[in-house]
């Protein structure tokens, strides 16, 4: 049935009108001048209900003085009592006329319905509801729908009855009774209810509560006429948790309120009232039903004992159910609290172990487990870093390689073991695992869970991050089902933390080498600028020597001159002595120029083989010519078997002259010098060092700096270090210092190793193997020789010509596939480190195209 077909849904010529003795108790409901005798007249002139009030009032449940009267039943019984028995006998009765062979199966129904209305009209007054009688008329007719389709669908009805039955009322595992209704009949019996109650002619805040009974109830309930439907979930929710009738004309108690019993929690919850005063309530409730009930003829203690032990029953079930749930609950409250804290201790500066710590604890503290295991692979390394709680103690467990065997170890590291290497295996085999998986081991002794990294994340080439096992105490009562749940809910949580600690390391290391490169670039803008002052002032250097030295010259040949004169006139001493003065500031200006134009224009390195040790010792022979050497002393570390450099002898010379002579002017009271060289990789380092005054750290950046000095105005130009650093420069070197205020300085200077050294030994090994093989060279073999360095290519092609062989070469590995892809070769000659492809990409390729073709390796040699 359609929702636009609603307002058709109910004949409403089929309902019956309410009997006028009941309008007209509402009327006087409604009205301000209600009073004892307009009561007594509306009753008068029903005899059967005046039989019944009568009889009622001079009842042993009332006691008192006969009455003889409806005034003195009234004053007896209570206005408003009298006014609830009028309207509860007149609809009843109404609808008992309608269905008079429903009546028997109807009583739940009515007790249901005047149990909501007292009840409804109990709290109207607890809330502070304006007027309790709305709320009892509404209470009593909220269910009127149900009548409705009883009327008017009478088999769809039984069908429903029957469904309704099989099921239990309202089950947690069946169809909720409003969507069985909606199914059946188009429409829910709230539905039809406000047909009815509007075609009644209702207030429209009645008619509103009756259709709205059902919303559910989320906060304190305003005492407001528009919120009576509310409070009519309110007292339907009381009554249905304690069976009181039954709103679907079930013979028995319904066998489940599991969705009542916590809507009913919520509303106490809600309005501050405690379990004490809703049983008051409903003790109240249960002596209104009896009046009624004995009023209106259907009444008698075997139904009332029926009530109450089913209401009991039902309390007592509720009872363990919340006895349950509030384990439960707490259990749960244990697990997020757990998860709460460790979210915040698990941050970027803890190490993995102490991560795999915290996550024991909180597991612990979480389920209480006998003991448990957490591991936790490193990103870089691979290997599972973890610990182990047992009994309040701590101790690590790391998994270098997994499927190794390990001795001694406790049943819940096997067990983490074991299902570790379980996973791993699934995963290979591409089998799909979910996050938060939990496995119960070893005879339900065991669970475990691993931590997978999620989809698309950068730790998918390694999807597992770790694993978390706990050991269950057998003493320990646990509802496994719950457990398993909490515990999967635990590892959800521990593995989006797992990966985000992962993923905060692996920003933070990011962001280090990101600053790491940012210095470096920094540093080499500034080794930029620097260069480029330096050219600057070397060009303004070797502009001022061209100027000065012409005018020198000049000097020079006139002081020169005047020295010859005054010695032909025999002038004094005197005036000789103060020319040569002048003369040597002139050599000390000539020879800052030559400074000038030397690190200005510095002369092309005259490259030669030698020996870095030959150097040190033709330096050390005239060392003394140049600097005072007392109370100095020099000792040398040169090794015997280092190889040669390819440099200028004479401007090495120059820098370990300078070196020499700056460290004598460190040490002017003394000291030791000690001159070390070793071979490091493709260079030679030289080192000289002193034990003088040292450098401060704020002059360290500015030493090679030209004209930079911390000597005497006077002793130094500032150049010398200058000269020295461009010509290592110069020479393919490099010249560096460190230095410690009070303890001395040193200067190392690195200088490449000669290349030729390498081919040279080449030569001498073919040049033997000839030797031993005459015969073999004398036939034409097909070489190769693949080598990315000219010289050395080119070398090996003529010495091996000139030994008979046919030589081809190849300058990197794709050229020399493409040689071997036209030409067959008898051997390859073969460099490992070449541009496009290397070395070792042509020897695979080789070995699967031609594999009779040797190979000699020359790299290193």
């Amino acid at each position: 049935m359609s929702a636009a077909g609603l307002s058709t849904a109910i004949d409403v010529d089929r309902l019956p009108t309410l009997p006028a003795i009941a309008m007209e108790a509402i009327r006087l409901m409604e009205g301000e001048d209600s009073h004892f005798a307009s009561v007594a007249d509306l009753i008068v002139n029903d005899q059967v209900l005046v039989s019944r009030i009568l009889h009622y009032a001079n009842s042993a449940a009332v006691g008192g003085r006969p009455v003889t009267t409806i005034a003195q039943a009234i004053s007896r019984l209570g206005f408003n009592a009298v006014r609830g028995i009028v309207l509860s006998a007149a609809i009843v009765e109404s609808f008992a006329r309608q269905l008079p062979e429903e009546r028997e199966r109807s009583v739940n129904f009515w007790l249901h319905s005047i149990g909501v209305a007292t009840l409804a009209a109990s709290l109207a007054e607890r809330l502070g509801f304006p007027d309790a009688d709305e709320a009892y008329l509404a209470g009593l007719l909220h269910d009127i729908g149900k009548l409705v389709f009883l009327l008017q669908y009478p088999k769809e009805f039984a069908a429903f009855h029957a469904e309704l039955s099989a099921q239990g009322h309202y089950s947690l595992h069946g169809t909720l009774p409003i969507e069985l209704e909606k199914a059946h009949f188009g429409m829910s019996h709230m539905e039809a209810g406000k047909q009815v109650a509007a075609h009644w002619g209702f207030p429209a805040h009645l008619v509103d509560a009756i259709w709205m009974h059902h919303q559910p109830v989320m906060d304190t309930i305003p005492p407001e006429s528009a919120c009576l439907g509310q409070l009519l979930r309110f007292a339907d929710v009381v009554c249905v948790t304690h069976q009181i009738g039954s709103s679907y004309f079930l013979s028995g108690p319904s066998p489940c309120h599991d969705h009542y019993h916590f809507a009913l929690e919520n509303l106490l919850r809600n309005h501050t009232l405690t379990s004490r005063e809703i049983d008051e309530m409903v003790a109240a409730t249960h002596a209104r039903l009896r009046e009624l009930g004995q009023i209106l003829g259907f009444w008698d203690d075997e139904t009332y004992l029926r009530l109450v032990k089913a209401a009991n029953l039902q309390l007592g079930g509720l009872g363990l159910a919340l006895d349950r749930e509030n384990r439960h609950l707490q259990a749960s409250n244990r697990m997020l609290e757990a998860a709460a804290r460790l979210t915040k201790k698990l941050h970027t500066g803890i190490d993995l172990a102490e991560a795999t710590q915290l996550i024991n604890e909180a597991c612990h503290r979480a389920f209480g487990c006998k003991s448990s295991v957490c591991l936790l692979r490193h990103p870089r390394s691979g290997e599972f870093i973890g610990t182990v709680f047992h009994a309040g103690m701590v101790r690590r467990c790391d998994l270098a390689a997994v499927r190794e065997p390990t001795i001694s170890i406790s049943a819940v590291e096997r067990q983490a073991k074991e299902r570790l290497c379980q996973t791993m295996d699934e995963l290979a085999s591409g089998i799909e695992l979910d996050n938060g998986a939990v496995r119960l081991l070893d005879n339900r002794r065991f669970l475990a869970t691993c931590f997978l990294a999620h989809p698309g994340s950068r730790w998918n080439e390694a999807p597992v991050l770790g694993e978390l096992v706990v050991e269950l105490d057998p003493d320990q009562e646990t509802d496994l089902a719950s457990l398993q749940q909490r515990f999967s809910a635990f590892a959800l949580t521990v593995s989006s933390l797992v990966e985000r600690l992962l993923l905060e390391h692996h920003m933070t290391v990011q962001a280090e080498q990101l600053a790491l490169a940012a210095r470096k670039i920094e540093e080499k803008q500034h080794q930029l600028f620097h260069s480029h002052r330096l050219a600057t002032v070397g060009q303004l250097a070797a502009g001022a020597a061209h100027e000065i030295n012409n005018p020198l010259t000049i000097i020079s040949l006139n002081v020169q001159v005047l020295r010859a004169m005054l010695q032909k006139e025999g002038i004094d001493d005197d005036g000789i002595e103060r020319l040569g003065v002048v003369e040597g500031q002139v050599k000390r200006i000539s020879k800052i120029i030559q400074d000038l134009l030397g690190f200005a224009r510095p002369a092309e390195p005259k490259f030669s083989v030698c020996s870095i040790a030959e150097i040190v010792e033709r330096v050390l022979s005239v060392i003394s010519d140049r600097v005072s050497l007392e109370d100095i002393t020099i000792h040398t570390d040169i090794p015997d078997d280092l190889p040669k450099v390819k440099v200028d002898p004479l401007q090495i010379e120059q820098v370990l002259m300078n070196l020499l002579v700056n460290a004598c002017h460190a040490m002017p009271d003394g000291g030791e010098i000690t001159i070390a060289c070793r071979h490091r990789g493709a260079v030679v380092e030289t080192s000289v060092t002193d034990t003088g005054v040292g450098i401060e750290p704020k002059h360290l950046s500015r030493i090679f700096d030209p004209f930079f000095t911390t000597k005497k105005q006077g002793e130094g130009t500032g150049l010398g270090l200058a000269i020295c650093n461009s010509i290592a420069e110069h020479n393919g070197g490099s010249l560096r210092v460190r230095s410690k205020v009070g303890r001395g300085t040193t200067f190392t200077l690195a200088l490449p190793v000669d290349k030729g050294e390498r081919l040279r030994s080449l030569k001498e090994s073919v040049m033997k193997a000839e030797a031993v093989r005459p015969a073999e060279a004398a036939h034409a073999h097909r070489l190769l020789v693949v080598d990315d360095e000219k010289l050395l290519n080119d070398m090996l092609r003529e010495t091996l010509t000139a030994h008979g062989y046919e030589v081809d070469s190849a300058l990197d590995g794709e050229e020399g596939i493409r040689r071997l892809q036209a030409k067959q070769y008898d051997c390859v000659l073969l460099d490992i480190r070449m541009p496009r492809r290397d070395g070792l990409e042509v020897l695979h390729y080789m070995r699967e195209h031609f594999p009779k073709v040797k190979v000699i390796i020359i790299t290193g040699l």
